[in-house]
């Protein structure tokens, strides 16, 4: 049943989901479980840090954008 929800939130890539997820973890009974939840658990934390990247890449962009809007901006008194 996690497995099938993580599995559904990574598919719609709903992070809140995932982080829920994550945190509720279960205790799983069965190997296959633990091994399939292994590579979820796996997805999950590249496609995090695919995230981290993308959002730290448009941070960057932005920044270049601001610090040339700035530079193009002058006072006349």
């Amino acid at each position: 049943m996690w497995n099938n929800k993580l599995k559904i939130a990574l598919a719609t890539k709903d992070v809140e989901q995932i982080d829920k997820l994550i945190k509720t973890m279960p205790q799983f009974e069965k190997l296959q479980d633990m091994e399939e939840a292994f590579h979820l658990l796996n997805h999950a934390k590249d496609f995090l840090e695919s995230l981290k990247t993308e959002t730290l890449h448009s941070m960057n962009k932005m920044k270049k954008n601001i610090n040339y809007i700035k530079s193009g901006i002058t006072f006349h008194k």
